[in-house]
């Protein structure tokens, strides 16, 4: 018997008030701030730093119906808080719903993240976009740290461990667990192009056959 996933999470308007402080508290360092940005971008940063972002607000900032964040919320993909019955994202849930994407992209089934999320639902994933010399459909999400602002004096800038740090986040673990989902999946693309390839042979051995037959029929008329 599987636990059913976790939807969302009820809350309440001072703990709500209180992660809010937290977030903006954590994003005054400069490196953290562009390590944010650089992830969901700026528009999307200072939306969640105030505090009131919707369903019909989220679809927009990640470019998705309305009708898409709810499956996912329905699915456990997507674990948004509930406040006074009313959804409300956090910058977390972009973080969730970038990392669905990646794996969708990769042709993994909702089931199957929804399974995986399950499997590892504390585990946070920081993967902002890169660009990659790929063709135009394809849509990759990696890690890559922005350049970080240098403190003044000419001082090193934060390393971007620090930066995760400071938001709760052990990199070495997410990085890690990443790595280990991307395996497993290369190894299930590696069994459906096995598959594919033979099916693919099949066809073009019947389409071969059939059009010797067509012709071998229009040589007797």
């Amino acid at each position: 018997m599987t636990n059913e996933p976790v939807k969302h999470k009820e809350i309440i308007a001072a703990e709500w008030t209180a992660m809010l402080e937290s977030l903006r508290a954590q994003a005054q360092a400069a490196p953290t701030r562009a390590l944010l940005a650089a992830t969901v971008g700026d528009e999307a940063l200072e939306a969640y730093l105030g505090g009131q972002v919707g369903i019909g607000r989220f679809a927009k900032l990640v470019g998705f119906p309305v009708t898409t964040v709810r499956h996912y919320v329905e699915l456990g993909l997507l674990r948004p808080y509930r406040l006074n019955g009313k959804f409300r994202f956090a910058l977390p849930n972009q973080l969730e719903f970038m990392d669905v994407r990646q794996w969708v992209d990769m042709g993994m089934g909702l089931e199957e993240i929804a399974a995986r999320i399950q499997a590892n639902p504390a585990m946070p994933r920081v993967l902002p976009k890169i660009q990659c010399d790929l063709p135009p459909d394809a849509v990759v999400t990696a890690v890559r740290f922005p350049n970080q602002p240098e403190a003044g004096g000419g001082e090193p800038s934060e390393a971007p461990e620090a930066s995760f740090a400071r938001l709760g986040v052990d990199l070495q673990a997410s990085l890690q667990q990443t790595v280990n989902d991307t395996d497993a999946q290369i190894a299930a693309l590696e069994d459906k192009q096995g598959d594919l390839t033979l099916k693919l042979e099949r066809a073009r051995t019947l389409k071969a056959s059939l059009e010797t037959v067509r012709d071998a029929k229009q040589t007797a008329r």
